[in-house]
């Protein structure tokens, strides 16, 4: 803390081999895929994400209701490029004690370089409900 503005912590890049073990590291974590019209079209959905298209990052981070009560969070797009920095920033920023991680690479980099991450393939119609 420098006077009474509290530091905003810097998101971290993680190597898609680390997503899965450091995600087991906490209790609480939400994974955030921030693409917009590109998602359920390109590379799958990491299982157990959640969707918050990066416009909505933008405009509205404080009230992206799954961050308040993570623990920590995982961001991902399409190549972890510019949406997934930048609204990992935005989170930083709204949320200075939430741990952030931006996932290198994306969905992309996990179908390449993470085989063991569950990803829902998006060309697949879902499961009927029970």
């Amino acid at each position: 803390m420098t006077g009474n503005v509290m530091l905003a912590s810097l998101p971290q890049i993680i190597k898609p081999t680390d997503y899965l073990p450091l995600l087991s590291t906490f209790s609480r974590p939400v994974t955030l895929d921030v693409r917009d019209v590109d998602y359920n079209r390109d590379g799958g959905i990491v299982a157990n994400s959640v969707h918050v298209p990066f416009t909505k990052v933008v405009a509205n981070t404080d009230q992206i209701k799954q961050l308040h009560e993570a623990d920590a969070c995982f961001i991902y797009c399409r190549t972890s490029a510019a949406r997934a920095l930048l609204s990992a920033n935005r989170i930083a920023r709204a949320y200075p004690r939430l741990p952030t991680y931006i996932i290198d690479g994306g969905i992309i980099g996990l179908q390449r370089e993470a085989p063991m991450v569950p990803i829902i393939d998006s060309s697949m119609p879902p499961d009927p409900p029970r």
